[in-house]
């Protein structure tokens, strides 16, 4: 009996400890993306929950959480990142849980535009296809076997995916590791880990390095004919 209470409290103990050491690391990263916001003229905001509302699809969830928000310019663009989590559970006895982290940047178009959605390809993909589930094809079979498009407008996505952005796409390391989706007037990108500050401007920065490969009439035309 002795020992089963002195267990409990050891591991009371110990439950204690790792929530302070969280509590304390959580703290330091305030600090930290407050200190270098103030230093480079941007905006920090420890937690919003507007965000975990205001976009949808991949990897966005019912329940996630938005903190730590980066706000302000960059390579003359608007720009904001954060931290988004969520957390799924698994049955078993006891039952355990997991907590999902990804750093998401949105760089404010000039203009909102149809959803369009470009991720890598994968084994799932070709799983889907033969239950019907296709994506997009573009002319060149390169471009398909290494991306899966999915467009709200299969005109538009045409034009903003043209043979150059394409080819440009196809060779640069970072387009093969890196989703992102036009939604509204803003460009999103997300990767699975934690917000850092090298990892967020590697982020931003591919994304205003694809910006500038589309044409500009991809801003100032009108809607293109859906298909």
């Amino acid at each position: 009996m002795e020992y089963t209470v002195a267990l409990i409290a050891l591991v009371a103990v110990g439950v204690v400890v790792v929530l302070a050491m969280q509590a304390s690391r959580e703290r330091q990263r305030r600090e930290e993306y407050a200190q270098w916001a103030s230093q480079y003229d941007w905006e920090y905001t420890p937690e919003r929950s507007d965000l975990a509302r205001q976009f949808s699809g991949t990897p966005f969830v019912r329940g996630g959480k938005v903190r730590h928000v980066l706000s302000g310019t960059h390579r003359d663009r608007e720009v904001l990142a954060f931290e988004y989590s969520y957390t799924t559970s698994t049955g078993g006895n006891p039952p355990s849980s997991t907590t999902h982290f990804y750093l998401v940047a949105a760089v404010r178009l000039p203009r909102a535009r149809p959803t369009l959605e470009v991720t890598q390809e994968h084994l799932g993909h070709s799983i889907m296809r033969v239950f019907g589930v296709d994506d997009l094809q573009l002319d060149n079979g390169e471009f398909n076997q290494a991306f899966r498009i999915s467009a709200d407008d299969d005109g538009f996505a045409r034009h903003a995916l043209d043979h150059d952005v394409m080819r440009w796409m196809l060779n640069d390391p970072r387009a093969m590791e890196t989703p992102f989706r036009i939604e509204g007037d803003t460009l999103l990108a997300w990767k699975a880990t934690r917000l850092t500050i090298p990892e967020m401007q590697a982020l931003i920065d591919y994304q205003i390095d694809l910006l500038e490969q589309f044409s500009q009439d991809v801003w100032n035309d009108g809607p293109s004919p859906r298909r």
